[in-house]
């Protein structure tokens, strides 16, 4: 990653080498298990890992990817249809390869033609 420092790196990589849980059912607890993917919930350092790990696959090929991220929330612009249809499927290509999907329910798509919108 460019511009950080290897020794918050390190602290990083040591903080998600060692993560685990324990998931609570009828006031009864599992053993625990060793999370192997995604980052922790509420960290104020998983927006921006997520968008570090997911900016640098979306910047391969001769592909150029418009888009806004914010956490796991995108936004794709394409002037074409077609275009980000494409888009659409590298991403989607790009989160398999780490063991996510997009959520499809809360997927939407807004066309933009001559100054009116289609949701």
């Amino acid at each position: 990653m460019n511009g950080v420092s290897s020794g918050l790196i390190q602290t990083l990589e040591d903080l998600y080498r060692s993560s685990n849980a324990c998931v609570r059912i009828n006031e009864e607890y599992t053993d625990w298990f060793d999370i192997c993917r995604g980052v922790e919930q509420k960290c104020v350092t998983s927006s921006w890992l997520f968008i570090q790990e997911y900016e640098c696959e979306l910047r391969i090929d001769e592909l150029s990817v418009k888009c806004l991220m914010y956490a796991d929330d995108q936004v794709i612009l394409a002037p074409l249809a077609c275009g980000l249809q494409e888009m659409i499927n590298k991403m989607n290509d790009s989160v398999k390869k780490r063991g996510m999907k997009v959520n499809v329910c809360k997927t939407k798509v807004m066309l933009f033609e001559r100054g009116e919108s289609t949701t």
